[in-house]
């Protein structure tokens, strides 16, 4: 499916046509032969967009003169943005003194109170449902 396939006009003897078919043929063919001029050929298309444009060019405002035309300004040159400032050499920060920062205690390594074990208070069975 999809390719494309010469078609195969064999011809057929005179003998499968019949002679009224052949007589009608020709008498389409000759009613329809004429020379060809152009000129006698409309393009509806052409013309309805021709129309559609001679009613946009009444219903557009004039055209501004040349004075009145308005001008494209060059926007003015911006200077590039500053180069930000170089970082401190290794040298400079090796001599510096810095301190360590603050040791903050975490609440999740704070060992947890711890909980009293339930007393045996007799009830034996009837609390385990047994």
């Amino acid at each position: 499916m999809g390719e494309l396939v010469a078609p195969d006009f064999t011809e057929r003897p005179e003998s499968e046509i019949s002679a009224d078919m052949i007589e009608i043929a020709e008498a389409i063919i000759s009613r329809r032969t004429a020379d060809f001029d152009p000129a006698t050929l409309r393009d509806g298309f052409q013309e309805e967009l021709q129309q559609i444009l001679q009613q946009k060019a009444k219903d557009a405002p004039p055209a501004l003169s040349d004075e009145r035309r308005p001008r494209l300004v060059p926007a003015p040159e911006v200077p590039p943005p500053p180069a930000p400032e170089p970082s401190p050499e290794p040298e400079t920060l090796a001599g510096a003194a810095t301190a360590p920062p603050p040791h903050v205690p975490d609440p999740d390594d704070a060992p947890l109170p711890e909980e009293p074990e339930p007393e045996d208070e007799g009830l034996g069975s009837a609390a385990t449902g047994c």
